[in-house]
């Protein structure tokens, strides 16, 4: 019963935040054209990876990323550290290096500030016609690639780009790490409401893999993430996405069907229950006007710059 209030104040807070944040401006617009007829199956795809002491599970992230594209030939990986003080950056590294078939060497980028620092420089060093941003604790489908092609894809027969979602997402699923039936059920019921927050409210967070095309990034979406947002920064690009479609009569989010399978390590550093609590009160306090800063700190328990 705790589990499934918890799970209801979340999504009342978003349902909140959608009728707050996102309502239609003015007259639809024509969808942008400028890459309407780009073909999304022959376009590199670039993978952003923001990092910051990930060690023990940024390896498992890149190993996935390059072992389950169907087109590694058109794969750019991109890690950016965060600051970390552990070994992120060297098991990043020798992950890469031990797939020695790949054409295009991980880059590797500094950052400060937090996550929407992180994925803003990120993006700005990709050279892909599509963009890809994976948490370091999270395991890509296999096909991933082709998957988000598709879905970033217009419909056959669109020749103007008005079937064309701003974004897309997968569907979410946590990994299995523990025997115990309660968590294994909470966790269970936390999918579930995330993926119906993707799915029918179209508000995936950043933990589901969000992908654009790097021409909507620099253009409808104001270069994509805010690099002042330290924490919620995947909120408000969806945010932004949906008042960018509602102006351009296009699709706001497509939700692909297949999973990534995300760590439960924070719900469960937390316990399960008490972490839907907090995610509930974070949603509310932004809703009511907190500063990002503010809401990464009582997260954390320490500013970003430490």
């Amino acid at each position: 019963m705790l589990a499934q209030c918890a799970v209801a104040l979340v999504s009342d807070t978003v349902e909140g935040l959608v009728r707050r944040f996102v309502v239609p401006v003015g007259r639809a617009l024509p969808a942008c054209a400028a890459d309407a007829t780009l073909r999304t199956d022959v376009v590199v795809l670039s993978v952003v990876v923001p990092a910051r002491n990930e060690s023990l599970t940024v390896g498992a992230t890149i190993v996935a990323l390059l072992e389950r594209a169907e087109r590694p030939d058109l794969l750019e990986l991109i890690l950016v550290d965060g600051g970390s003080t552990d070994a992120t950056v060297d098991v990043a590294r020798r992950a890469a290096q031990s797939r020695g078939s790949v054409p295009r060497a991980m880059q590797v980028v500094a950052s400060q500030g937090g996550r929407g620092a992180a994925l803003r420089a990120g993006t700005d060093v990709a050279s892909g016609g599509l963009v890809l941003f994976v948490h370091a604790d999270v395991l890509v489908p296999r096909g991933y690639d082709r998957l988000v092609r598709d879905g970033l894809a217009s419909r056959t027969g669109d020749t103007a780009g008005t079937t064309r979602p701003l974004l897309c997402a997968f569907r979410l699923a946590f990994a299995r790490e523990t025997t115990d039936d309660a968590d294994r059920w909470v966790l269970g019921l936390v999918e579930r409401a995330a993926n119906f927050r993707a799915r029918r409210l179209a508000l995936p967070w950043g933990d589901q893999g969000l992908a654009a095309r790097r021409a909507d990034l620099a253009d409808a979406l104001d270069h994509g993430f805010d690099a002042a947002l330290p924490i919620l920064e995947d909120l408000d690009l969806v945010v932004r996405a949906r008042r960018a479609a509602a102006r351009l009569g296009r699709p706001a989010v497509r939700t692909l069907d297949a999973c990534v399978e995300a760590s439960p390590r924070r719900y469960r550093r937390r316990g399960l229950l008490a972490s839907n609590w907090i995610n509930a009160g974070l949603l509310l306090w932004w809703h009511l006007g907190a500063t990002p800063h503010l809401i990464f700190r009582l997260y954390y328990g320490h500013d970003v710059s430490a």
